[in-house]
């Protein structure tokens, strides 16, 4: 068998690899027990396990946080996804040969993306392959575990053989942890689409709940994205790349109907508006209304029709990359996408023309939880202090500091100025309210020849109410003369709001 013919036979076998990851059919295995939390990414939907039985369909991801799922196989096959895992689970007929010689295989295959497994075969005689995105382990009559740390496979076996194909690290090892399970790209992408569909079913509405399976289809095309860029077998980046852009096909079909959703909302709010303005015999206000409900109308009608043609579209994309045309299936995802984008401008259409008959907001959300603690209302006599900046700001507090500083520099400069005047002493009052200074300057009554000492005390005082803080700070400068018969006093006052 030449190289080429060995090549066919393989892209022929992996075939099943990441095409029946979106699809839906029979259950091939059942929840055979459970802890902890784990949800079931099956088709469009995400959902969480609640009981012994549940069924798991060929393509469903299998994920835990703390939690631990065990398996099990129509065959007795079992399979125990370990805490903060995501697994893929795939059962199919598989063609595998050459020409005159292709065959039918029933195989099973289940994909470690991050985190840890154990595997053990069942009674049948389907061939069973254990994967990571690096690494594909042929598993025939044993069982073993299975790992990924996103750069690392690991594989111990405690009976049986593998066949392996890629770089593997056998042995015991560790389960890679929620460390790991942070890193994958896979991993995340399906949480956030589990928290978002969770939100959308509280909400009980529809367009969210079409945003959010726009993120659960989105988990397909990051799993075969990781598969394409790290397998090391040509074969599974094949059919990688047909799983891309069947992904691509049913994300662009999900947004058209996105798009539906959100004219529906834009044609309810016009209509209310014209109702609105017809009660309150506002003739323009009505006509206005009016025509933004027929445009949304309009645009219902454009967006409907692309949606549905998108719709279509992914289909033959899928049917296309089940018969390995992958140019087929790029073209018909080329062509759902340019049908979503159309469905996107008839709903932004609308969404301008119902934006012109919505009454204006009167408070903004974003500005009120912007206001800042320290707005402070000032008149020219007076200073109002909001509520919030009475006693919890330590700012106010430090700047009140600083200001009681400058004040013992400004009695500095005072007493600078006292000691080089010979023939007066100036009392000088300073009284500060929101910034303002006023200064008074009194008769001499004695003369001062020297100075020898300066002696400067300050006393502060804070008091604090419900609703404002104040803070007095007095600083008093007594300048003492080489003689009995003469002083001088300089006495500064200041108040600090």
């Amino acid at each position: 068998m030449t190289h080429r013919t060995l090549f066919n036979v393989v892209l022929i076998i992996a075939a099943g690899l990441l095409l029946t990851i979106d699809a839906q059919g029979a259950p091939i295995a059942k929840i055979s027990s459970y802890q902890g939390d784990a949800v079931i990414h099956s088709g469009s939907r995400i959902i969480p396990v609640t009981e012994i039985g549940q069924p798991v369909n060929s393509g469903d991801f299998v994920q835990t946080k703390k939690g631990e799922v065990e398996i099990t196989f129509s065959d007795g096959a079992i399979t125990k996804i370990r805490p903060h895992t995501n697994g893929l689970i795939q059962e199919r007929e598989e063609k595998g040969g050459f020409w005159l010689f292709k065959t039918s295989n029933p195989v099973r295959r289940i994909t470690c993306f991050v985190g840890k497994l154990w595997f053990k075969s069942g009674t049948s005689d389907r061939k069973n392959y254990l994967q990571t995105p690096t690494a594909v382990c042929g598993i025939r009559g044993s069982d073993g575990d299975l790992g990924y740390d996103n750069i690392n496979t690991f594989l111990n076996m405690y009976s049986g053989e593998a066949g392996i194909t890629g770089k593997v690290l056998r042995g015991f090892f560790e389960d890679p942890g929620v460390g790991a399970a942070t890193k994958s790209q896979v991993y995340q992408s399906l949480q956030t689409a589990y928290t978002k569909s969770q939100e959308a079913q509280a909400t009980g509405q529809v367009l969210y709940a079409a945003k959010a399976k726009v993120d659960v289809i989105q988990v397909v095309k990051v799993a075969a994205t990781e598969l394409i860029e790290k397998s090391p077998d040509p074969a599974v980046k094949e059919i990688a790349a047909l799983a891309d852009v069947t992904a691509d096909a049913s994300i662009a079909a999900a947004k058209a109907d996105v798009a539906v959703e959100t004219i529906k909302e834009q044609k309810a709010v016009a209509s209310a508006a014209a109702v609105q303005a017809q009660a309150q015999a506002d003739e323009e206000a009505a006509a206005k209304a009016q025509e933004a409900t027929r445009i949304a109308e309009a645009a219902l009608a454009a967006a409907e029709t692309a949606a549905q043609a998108a719709a279509s579209a992914a289909e033959e994309a899928k049917t296309a990359a089940d018969a390995g045309e992958f140019e087929t299936a790029k073209a018909a995802a080329r062509t759902a996408e340019s049908l979503s984008e159309e469905a996107a401008q008839k709903a932004e259409e609308s969404t301008k023309a119902t934006e012109q008959v919505m009454p204006p907001s009167t408070t903004s959300t974003e500005a009120v939880t912007s206001t800042t603690e320290e707005e402070v209302t000032t008149t020219e006599d007076e200073v109002t202090t909001t509520e919030e900046v009475v006693t919890t700001t330590e700012e106010e507090t430090t700047t009140s500091e600083e200001e009681v500083t400058t004040t013992e520099e400004q009695t500095s400069t005072t007493e600078e100025e006292a000691a080089t005047t010979e023939e007066k002493t100036t009392t000088t009052e300073v009284t500060t309210t929101t910034g303002e200074v006023t200064t008074s300057t009194a008769e001499p009554v004695t003369t001062t020849t020297a100075v020898t000492s300066t002696t400067v005390t300050t006393s502060t005082t804070r008091q604090t109410s419900s609703s404002t803080t104040s803070t007095w700070a007095t600083t008093t400068t007594r300048l003492t003369t080489t003689t009995t018969t003469t002083t001088a006093s300089t006495t500064t006052t200041t108040a600090c709001p």
